[in-house]
């Protein structure tokens, strides 16, 4: 069937139906319903580059012509692949063996798929009185005075170094981005006091403390991107393998599960409940549709107008590493706790791509790591110890080889988590076939070339600082310093990173890649000579003629000596 033909019918679904709500004074009022499997929500665009807005039921039905599910910013982009793996995950089940999947990824959805979304057609109502989707109905503060203003629901991702959380004065907004803000604000919410709504016994006073982040903020997500919707759906949703740490038929997602309590953390749920034990956490479904708040949209019956949040359920973060897929894990093998791994603003995911590749002996690996500790924090006596996604495991087991370019989405939050100040995105391209591989010899290799990086990229900063000294900078005014070492070292890495994909980029496997690291190294540290030397030419005057400090003569033409000095020793150590 034809594309434009199947947009068609999608359309047609999406009529909007009328039912009848009875009131508590025994009225019928018309109610307005907007189902997400039919109204068109998702946007999407095709191979022809054009992006059209689908229903969940036509999105499935297009997704082997699509190129990509696209969203108002990258937090919904990534929290929408989740909404519909976790559909996937929940549809097959206990069937996704490796056998099943390859069908289904050569394939494409089937009648199983649609049968599943069909079965649970009414939950998917945006609108419902009884049941709304990713709701909870009744919501109300004590003494209402009506529902809050959007601003709560629109997580606005910051430009420009804007520290916003949300943004403000919109009076209202479509019911196709309430919906996609909805989802993403459940993962990606902030912490801090929200609403007390009635009935909440938690905490006296008008707030609720959340205790943390939706749950997607506690990590950066890694979304793996294939050559079509579908296979980008597939390539991130992980089987069944039979060594599962949670009971397949337990991990359920939001619309399977009982209508949450209006206020409160469910038993089974919530992480700050005396009663959660590990075993709460569910699986990938329960989590990629977990509900950290207790949301209800307030409309018009044709647009929503406001709304009403509160804390839902709370989680924690440790130890989730066998039931969350789509993120990389750590553990300090000092306090043996593992928790996920958070974005990093100032690092390109690039710089961790050994850590994406195969392991089979973890203790014998050091991963890269920073020359120093970020500020405020302690090196621990032994590296911690990394763990790629559950996805990358998945494929592995597969035996998938196919161009992949792996993302990462992360949030960052300000003091308290209290509101969002950056969202940071990456991506990788690469082939599955070096990920998937038996070795782990590209790693460890991998491992010491970075680690050349960094000390490379140290000695440039070192070149910097000592260049601005023989100007005659002290340290009492060490912010000129700062921020021309800061600014020189990010161009170091950029040029690093340039040179790092076009190496990547023409590597079809990875004993191709491990026979050719060596041409990475060199091509990396000519550039950062040259760039050194470059920083040496353009010195100033002073610097050049230098001066005499309390560490002896320096100038720039020293720093330049010692700089260089320090790339040739590390080409002699090789």
């Amino acid at each position: 069937m034809e594309q434009g033909a199947i947009l068609k019918s999608s359309t047609q679904r999406a009529v909007r139906k009328t039912t009848q709500h009875t009131e508590p004074n025994g009225e019928e009022t018309p109610t307005n319903t907007y189902n997400l499997l039919d109204q068109p929500w998702l946007p999407a665009t095709g191979f022809d580059r054009e992006t059209h807005d689908y229903g969940i039921t036509g999105l499935f039905e297009n997704a082997t012509r699509l190129l990509s599910l696209d969203g108002d910013n990258d937090a919904q982009r990534f929290t929408l692949h989740r909404l519909l793996i976790a559909i996937i995950t929940r549809a097959y089940g206990e069937d996704l063996d490796p056998n099943e999947w390859h069908r289904l990824y050569d394939e494409g959805p089937d009648d199983q798929l649609f049968d599943y979304l069909e079965e649970y057609r009414d939950r998917f109502d945006l609108l419902d009185p009884e049941r709304p989707f990713f709701q909870v109905p009744g919501l109300t503060k004590p003494n209402d005075k009506g529902p809050d203003d959007l601003g709560r629901l629109l997580l606005d991702i910051p430009n420009d170094n804007q520290s916003t959380a949300y943004r403000r004065g919109v009076e209202s907004i479509s019911f196709a981005e309430a919906a996609r803000c909805l989802v993403a604000v459940q993962a990606y919410d902030t912490s801090g006091n929200k609403p007390r709504m009635e009935g909440d016994n938690r905490e006296t006073g008008g707030n609720i403390n959340a205790s943390g982040t939706g749950w997607c903020g506690a990590f950066e997500g890694i979304l793996i991107l294939g050559d079509s919707l579908w296979h980008t759906l597939m390539l991130n949703t992980v089987g069944v393998t039979g060594d599962e740490a949670y009971e397949i038929s337990d991990d359920i997602p939001i619309w399977e599960q009982e209508i949450p309590d209006k206020v409160g953390g469910r038993d089974g749920y919530d992480s700050v409940k005396e009663t959660f034990t590990i075993d709460d956490l569910h699986g990938p479904a329960t989590l990629m549709t977990w509900q950290s708040r207790r949301i209800l949209l307030a409309h018009d019956g044709e647009k929503v107008t406001g709304v009403r949040l509160t804390v839902g359920d709370r989680i924690r973060t440790c130890d989730a590493m066998g039931y969350e897929t789509m993120c990389r894990f750590k553990e300090d093998q000092d306090k043996k706790v593992i928790t996920p791994i958070k974005a990093n603003e100032e690092r390109g995911l690039w710089r961790d791509f050994p850590t994406f590749l195969n392991i089979t002996d973890q203790t014998k690996i050091n991963d890269a790591q920073d020359e120093k500790p970020a500020k405020g924090k302690c090196k621990s006596s032994k590296p911690p110890l990394i763990f790629r996604p559950k996805t990358i495991d998945w494929l592995k087991i597969c035996g998938v080889e196919v161009p992949a370019t792996i993302e990462g989405f992360g949030a960052s939050y300000g003091p308290m988590a209290g509101v969002i100040t950056a969202f940071t995105y990456n991506k990788i391209s690469t082939r599955t076939s070096l990920l998937v591989d038996d070795s782990n010899d590209l790693r460890i290799r991998l491992n010491t070339t970075f680690s050349q990086m960094y000390r490379w990229v140290g000695s440039l900063r070192n070149l910097c600082d000592m260049i601005k000294a023989s100007e005659g900078i002290t340290p009492t005014e060490s912010t000129p310093i700062l921020a021309f070492t800061a600014l020189n070292a990010k161009r170091a890495w950029s040029l690093c990173e340039s040179e790092f994909d076009a190496w990547l980029a023409s590597r079809p496997d990875a004993q191709t890649a491990l026979d050719t690291v060596q041409e990475l190294e060199t091509a990396c540290k000519d550039k950062l000579y040259w760039f050194g030397y470059g920083l040496y030419l353009s010195a100033s005057s002073k610097a050049l003629v230098g001066r005499i400090g309390k560490d002896g003569f320096v100038s720039a033409a020293t720093a330049w000596n010692k700089y260089s000095y320090m790339l040739r020793k590390g080409t002699e150590n090789q």
